[in-house]
């Protein structure tokens, strides 16, 4: 986390006759993210010990829509962060 690191890679989609175009999964993120699995759990951690979320948008260089998906208030593809903690 000391520096930006860009993951970019063609990922795989395929076409299925119920579901339509449905991306492969990676190993690296969740299903339908757009950031890696630990930066994500970074970025909670960051919204925990944080008073605001603008605050975590600053220490995380996101902007709103990414940390809203990340705290689970708005579902995109799943609600990540509050469906992990129900999981668990």
């Amino acid at each position: 986390m000391q520096g930006k690191t860009f993951i970019e890679a063609d990922v795989p989609r395929v076409n299925c006759l119920k579901c339509g175009a449905q991306q492969i999964p990676v190993a690296w993120a969740e299903d339908g993210s757009r950031y890696p699995s630990l930066f994500e759990a970074y970025a909670i951690q960051v919204l925990q010990a944080v008073q605001s979320p603008v605050q975590a948008q600053w220490l995380t260089a996101l902007s709103w829509d990414p940390v809203d998906r990340v705290m689970g208030h708005t579902a995109h593809n799943g609600e990540r962060a509050v469906t992990r903690g129900v999981a668990r």
